[in-house]
């Protein structure tokens, strides 16, 4: 089992000190794409969507403890960890664990992100055009094959258009100079995805995906008119769409009283028209089809472990493409929102 305990000059080049299994170990920063982190085959994962504001910094012994690494008081600093309440739910991700999330498309660019003046390093900005857009070199741009689903010039436009976007690029470099590895979050929100060690009501987090990040901020001059919300990973209509379910959509899905998702009679009838079309016969049964969704969406089970009465895990899949696509879902959700306050 590793921890990354943080980073120390070697000669010119930068090396991460890590802890293995009671050794100690240095290796070069280009490894922590694939090293530093607890390994675990018992993962657990969740889906939900998040409020960077609401995540603190706390220390890293109850995380290494989790996973059997030695205490070691003077290297907890070393590594900063960040500790969030969600429901009923804690969870403690390290800054690794960040850092390899919001940073694509591909691990090979790592040790430019603990490197000084990153985003000049990787990424060109177009002014040609108003607003402003940023694009990832061409050597880097190369990799998206690699990263499949990987949406690098949102990434790379995100952090120059909006200030505290572009200090969280800064610094992971500012970090490392006190020998950390360590990162500012920025301000908005962000889809994730995590998988971890979950024990009791805390999941310790080993592997993040960040789908997409919505910002709440004014972006620099030329950047006005920017977007403000960036897929970071994934190409789906969920995602993409005009009528995509913004941050805050999974996490709230409207429930009865008694917790439960699936629709009334009363209820369906009212959706119905929403769910009608001309252009071919139905094959599912979209109010079953619905159900099983809501159940997905509010418990991030995954697609195959719900129960759906008509159809299966595929056909849910599809109707959820298409219903955020077109807009279906978002008007479902809203309506039910209101008819259950």
């Amino acid at each position: 089992m590793e921890w990354a305990q943080g980073v120390s000059a070697l000669g010119r080049q930068l090396v991460v000190d890590v802890e293995r299994d009671g050794m100690q170990l240095q290796v070069h920063i280009s490894e922590l794409k694939d090293r530093g982190l607890p390994n675990d085959v018992s993962t657990r994962r969740s889906r939900l969507d998040i409020d960077f504001s609401e995540w603190s910094k706390v220390a890293s012994n109850e995380y290494c403890g989790a996973f059997g690494v030695p205490n070691d008081p003077s290297m907890q600093d070393r590594h900063l960890m960040f500790s969030s309440t969600i429901g009923k739910r804690r969870f403690l991700v390290p800054a690794l664990v960040w850092i390899r999330a919001l940073f694509r498309p591909c691990g090979r660019m790592l040790p430019l992100v603990f490197g000084p003046h990153f985003l000049d390093n990787v990424s060109r900005v177009e002014v040609s055009q108003r607003p402003a857009r940023a694009h990832l070199d061409t050597y880097w741009a190369d990799f998206k094959s690699a990263t499949r689903n990987s949406s690098s010039d949102d990434a790379v436009t995100w952090m120059r258009a909006y200030p505290s976007a572009a200090n969280m690029a800064a610094s992971v470099f500012s970090h490392a100079l006190q020998g950390q590895i360590g990162i500012e979050l920025p301000r908005g929100t962000a889809r994730l995805v995590l998988n971890g060690r979950q024990i009791r009501d805390t999941l310790f987090v080993t592997q993040m995906s960040v789908l997409a990040v919505e910002t709440n901020e004014e972006p620099f001059g030329i950047f006005n008119g920017t977007k403000s919300r960036f897929v970071l990973r994934g190409t789906s209509s969920e995602n993409i769409s005009a009528n995509a379910i913004h941050s805050g959509d999974i996490i709230s899905i409207p429930a009865h009283p008694d917790n439960s998702t699936d629709l009334t009679d009363n209820e369906w009838e009212a959706l119905r028209p929403l769910f009608q079309t001309r252009k071919r016969p139905q094959l599912i049964d979209h109010r079953a089809i619905l159900d099983g969704l809501l159940t997905k969406l509010s418990t991030a089970k995954p697609w195959k472990a719900i129960a759906y009465r008509s159809g299966n895990h595929l056909n849910a899949k599809y109707a959820f493409r298409r219903w955020t696509s077109n807009g279906t879902l978002l008007k479902t959700l809203e309506a039910l929102r209101r008819s259950r306050m």
